[in-house]
């Protein structure tokens, strides 16, 4: 059930916190608005479902929305405590900018989904990878394994 959940926070950008209040209402065919009481600035904001992101959306089906909040919390702290390294904080969401804006190199469209300003994205992500290597992450889908896992598990 976390699978889209993650696969959100890496391939659309909203803070953790964000994510946690995503309800099924906000999620259209093309777009996944974060209202106002959803967002850290309070600026309403609309963020564009990638192709592979829809393919991840698919695997959680319409039960992974909404978020139950303890569960994610005991899992992340689960996950966190046996990887061998320490995670940024807000790390998904750092490679979500990285990789927009390498890919698209539009650095207004990439502060405008990220709720950032423009010079943040200059400062903090622009140039970061190549545009191959973020081509590359754009392409990320779930392995057929995983649906096949899933679809049995439904």
């Amino acid at each position: 059930r976390m699978v889209p959940y993650y696969a959100t926070l890496l391939f659309a950008g909203p803070r953790p916190s964000e994510g946690m209040r995503i309800e099924p209402a906000h999620i259209g065919a093309s777009q996944i608005r974060l209202g106002v009481t959803k967002t850290r600035g309070r600026c309403r904001r609309v963020v564009t479902i990638s192709d592979n992101l829809r393919e991840w959306l698919k695997v959680g089906g319409p039960d992974a929305w909404p978020i139950d909040r303890w569960k994610l919390k005991y899992d992340r702290a689960k996950i966190i405590k046996a990887l061998p390294f320490k995670l940024a904080p807000d790390v998904l969401r750092h490679s979500f900018i990285t990789y927009h804006v390498a890919r698209f190199q539009n650095v207004a469209a990439t502060a405008l989904e990220a709720g950032n300003t423009e010079q943040v994205i200059f400062d903090h992500y622009y140039e970061m990878v190549e545009k191959e290597v973020a081509d590359e992450f754009w392409a990320l889908a779930p392995p057929p394994a995983l649906k096949k896992s899933l679809a049995r598990c439904a």
